[in-house]
């Protein structure tokens, strides 16, 4: 008798335990379902770091493009203005040489006007000579 209370005793001890371990094992499986549910999360926000990320790429190097677009169209511009200055500077010259050009003829035309005004008077004073 005492040796099958003492193998109950065991029987149950072992119950016990076995019952503790699939309670153990219970909240492994727990802990590994929130395990994949929390990889599963992490590999998705990955990846969505990842579109994120190629898309950070892509953007940047169309504002690279951008700029150097625009860096062609500055220099185009520093040539139109550097055109356009020699332009004003041709013009300057030219509009100097112009109003030269204006005193001369007006000073000439002075000279005209005493030549002929004392040419006048010289025809009359023969004029009034021959009377």
């Amino acid at each position: 008798q005492l040796r099958i209370d003492e193998l109950l005793r065991e029987v149950q001890t072992l119950q016990q335990e076995i019952e503790k371990q699939q309670q153990d094992h219970a909240a492994l499986e727990g802990e590994h379902a929130v395990l994949g549910v929390e990889h599963t999360q992490l590999v998705r926000k990955d990846e969505e770091l990842r579109c994120d990320l190629t898309q950070l790429q892509q953007s940047h190097a169309d504002l690279q493009l951008a700029q150097e677009e625009l860096q062609q169209e500055q220099l185009a511009l520093q040539h139109k203005i550097s055109l356009a200055d020699v332009q004003c500077s041709v013009l300057q010259e030219a509009k100097d040489m112009m109003e030269e050009e204006l005193v001369n003829v007006k000073a000439e035309g002075q000279t005209l006007e005493q030549d002929h005004a004392k040419r006048q008077a010289e025809g009359q004073t023969l004029q009034q000579q021959q009377q």
